[in-house]
């Protein structure tokens, strides 16, 4: 159902927007291959301040990263 949804969509540049019931786009970003994740997690704070200031929309980011290990 996501794969229909993403082809059928109109595309923007990094992926396809869909659109929420209050009509608002809901961006959807995939990237290819592993994305660090220090890149990662400062990619979505920025763009957290962005959708904050009202300078983006919302975003759905599929992505993978290499392993972490927490202690």
């Amino acid at each position: 159902m996501l794969t229909e949804a993403l082809t059928t969509d109109p595309i923007c540049d990094t992926g396809t927007k869909l659109w929420r019931e209050d009509n608002l786009p809901v961006e959807w970003r995939i990237s290819e291959g592993l994305v660090p994740y220090p890149e990662a997690l400062e990619t979505m704070k920025a763009r957290a301040a962005a959708i904050a200031n009202g300078e983006a929309g919302e975003q759905v980011w599929l992505l993978e990263h290499p392993p972490l290990y927490t202690a």
